[in-house]
């Protein structure tokens, strides 16, 4: 069957030296995360990123996760040419303080006891997950595609 079974996505991550203006100011990334999120609760699985992580990636939580990186202090990543980065994936000259790579946000979704217990107790409760508007399952009108693999947004991976 052709066709991508899952997705993720990752925003920029300003780098010092490369003058770019590709990174998203916090009003426009919170709005894209919440459509996402929205996109999520339609088709399920096929966004692999936990609801939790996309609500940690947001401006108001970033910090939290940038200024404690799991990735930064128990991963490593290669460049190119088989050195170490330094510091991580993104280089030594990355702006954390702006981080876009869902790596970091994913791993502290993973370990944030807190907010999986309370996700879940929600969730099971029937009740909205933390940080969105709307019971599980609805998505601001969207209809639910069952067995559809198209999304307008992101990376595809098969």
């Amino acid at each position: 069957m052709p066709g991508a079974t899952r997705m993720t996505f990752d925003f920029y991550t300003p780098v010092e030296t490369i003058n770019q203006d590709l990174w998203m100011d916090s009003p426009a990334r919170d709005r894209m995360l919440d459509k996402l999120i929205a996109l999520k609760r339609v088709y399920r699985d096929f966004i692999v990123l936990p609801e939790r992580a996309s609500e940690l990636m947001k401006p108001r939580n970033s910090r939290s996760v940038t200024d404690n990186c799991l990735f930064a202090k128990k991963s490593f990543a290669f460049g190119p040419q088989g050195e170490l980065k330094q510091k991580c994936m993104t280089g030594r000259k990355a702006d954390c303080d702006r981080c876009g790579c869902v790596v970091p946000f994913y791993m502290a979704s993973l370990v944030d006891r807190k907010r999986i217990v309370e996700d879940s107790a929600r969730s099971l409760a029937g009740w909205p997950v933390r940080g969105t508007r709307s019971r599980p399952g609805a998505a601001d009108g969207a209809r639910a595609h069952r067995g559809k693999s198209s999304c307008p947004a992101g990376r595809a991976y098969q």
